[in-house]
């Protein structure tokens, strides 16, 4: 008998003349059909479901009246719930194969198996070797720093730009600037009302910040953009200028442009004539050869 699968119904229906009445449950359920108003109770048996690929399922469903002809049995969302959880062996392993395992599966002998009143076959498949990543391009511009904490700690402190900054942090009512394990940082609150620190650069590792956060993996952005990736880590004096003439003078840059910075040509007025013909445009061409 066929199967049918119907997303509105709840639970399944089973024409009467293919159940024993004695085995019923003793349960009963009102079924309402989509076509009337009227409601109908129905005893309810256990079905034992064989469906392809899954199996004996052990399910429940309305029995219809004998009187009732249905050719079919209809399953409802209980039953689907049911084949749903059950795990489904699958049948490839793989949807893409390389040659050499392809090789391998033709050499080898197939293993034939009954299993569910079907045939499968059954291969062993050797494991994918590990992708090797490409090697790094060493001439690639972005990098990171190689510079460690004592080294960087040396750089700040002898950096002559930063002197004053470093008498303000060792002031003691001083709260924009802060010393830590010998380390400059100043404070700034952000917009959330945070307060976060922001590591002062020295000047021999500023044009390399300025590559890291400009070029490369950051996709070359504008000034504005520049400005608020540097900001969230970094600060030394001037960096808002630093990185306007750093963006300005990148040599990528000037070869793409930027979107909207071409000024377009300003229209004019077009001279209109009171008389026909006051005024003739004529194309000349030559001299032409003969």
């Amino acid at each position: 008998m066929p199967i049918l699968q119907d997303t509105g119904a709840s639970i399944d229906l089973a024409p009467g003349r293919l159940v024993n009445p004695q085995k019923f449950t003793g349960e009963s359920v009102w079924v309402k059909s989509p076509l009337s108003n009227e409601l109908a109770c129905l005893p309810i048996d256990r079905i034992k479901l064989e469906l392809p690929e899954i199996g004996v399922i052990d399910t429940k469903a309305a029995v219809l009246e004998k009187s009732i002809i249905m050719e079919h049995y209809l399953m409802g969302n209980q039953t689907q719930l049911i084949v749903d959880q059950r795990e489904v062996e699958p049948e490839k392993i793989n949807a893409v194969m390389a040659r050499s395992q392809e090789a391998i599966l033709k050499s080898e002998p197939k293993n034939v198996e009954k299993e569910r009143n079907s045939e499968r076959i059954r291969a062993e498949v050797e494991a994918i070797d590990e992708c090797q990543l490409p090697p790094s391009d060493d001439g690639s511009p972005v990098s990171l720093l190689h510079v460690n904490r004592e080294e960087f700690k040396a750089a700040q402190a002898s950096d002559q730009s930063l002197l004053g900054c470093w008498e303000k942090g060792k002031k003691s009512n001083n709260v924009e600037f802060e010393i830590e394990n010998e380390i400059l940082f100043r404070k700034v609150k952000d917009h959330r009302g945070e307060i976060r620190k922001q590591v002062f650069v020295p000047s021999k590792l500023r044009v390399e910040i300025l590559k890291l956060c400009h070029e490369g993996v950051a996709s070359y952005l504008g000034t504005t953009k520049t400005n608020d990736k540097l900001l969230r880590y970094y600060f030394w004096p001037n960096i808002i200028k630093d990185t306007e003439e750093f963006v300005r003078t990148c040599h990528p840059c000037q070869k793409v442009g930027k979107t909207g910075e071409t000024k377009k040509t300003p229209l004019k007025l077009v001279p209109i004539f009171s008389e026909m013909f006051a005024k003739l445009n004529v194309d000349l061409v030559g001299p032409l050869r003969e």
